[in-house]
């Protein structure tokens, strides 16, 4: 697209919607460990912090400097459904705290405990609980590798939203999940090939969960536990997961 009808779209969505303060542009892919990308002003307010509403949350994010996406308010809402009264819930990649607050609001005799290794996402969510007047969650800033011993079998139920990199810190999930506990698993088709895409949308999830299976191999059989994963499509987006570990003596 060019420059010329870039702004002419954006003053736009200006003038129809007056609600809208800045119109913005993705400049660059999701990079590093930190998971930023670069964003680009187009026309209002020169500001990459924003206010999101969803599912009767607050949350206040810099989208340049904390990774965040929209399109999964439904599965965050499914996801907190299924949390029971009194469970502890480990958010591994919790961002702003999109997962971890809504658990926290909507079951508010749980426990959720919510790490992310980017400071600035641990401020947004430090500055999120306060908006929610949420009192159940632990914000923890660091590694998880290097934070899953402390809460080493603790956990009712995992929430693992890495999409690509996941399989990476199965060792440390496993290693805070209690007995008979839960691990939402999330992966992308797109890390598959080609072929594998071209398929049915049942075969990508099989090739998903033979992926998590031939993963946590070794970890379950160093510990040995057994497993049974489920598949769940998620409708935000055609590429998106979700795979539901329950691991029992």
């Amino acid at each position: 697209m060019s420059e010329e009808d870039l702004q002419r779209i954006s003053d736009l969505i200006l003038r129809r919607h007056k609600n809208v303060k800045v119109v913005a542009l993705k400049a660059s892919a999701v990079e590093g460990v930190f998971r930023k990308r670069r964003i680009r002003i187009l026309k209002g307010e020169q500001r990459t912090e924003t206010i999101h509403r969803e599912n009767g949350c607050v949350f206040k994010l810099d989208l340049e400097k904390v990774y965040f996406n929209p399109k999964l308010a439904s599965e965050r809402k499914r996801v907190a459904e299924k949390v029971a009264a009194g469970e502890c819930v480990v958010d591994m990649f919790a961002g702003v705290g999109t997962f971890s607050i809504l658990i926290a609001k909507r079951s508010p005799e749980s426990k959720v405990i919510a790490i992310d290794i980017n400071p600035d996402a641990i401020f947004y969510l430090r500055e999120n609980i306060r908006l929610n007047k949420v009192s159940n969650v632990s914000a923890i800033q660091g590694d998880v590798r290097e934070i899953s011993e402390k809460f080493a079998g603790v956990a009712d139920r995992i929430i693992m939203n890495l999409p690509k990199e996941s399989h990476i810190f199965l060792k440390d999930a496993l290693r805070m999940l209690k007995n008979r506990g839960i691990i939402h698993f999330y992966t992308i088709e797109s890390a598959y090939t080609e072929d594998e895409m071209r398929g049915s949308l049942s075969v990508a999830v099989q090739r998903a969960e033979q992926e998590v299976e031939s993963g946590i191999c070794a970890c379950l059989s160093a510990a040995r536990l057994r497993s049974r994963c489920e598949c769940h499509f998620c409708e935000e987006s055609a590429t998106l997961r979700t795979l539901h570990f329950h691991s029992r003596l």
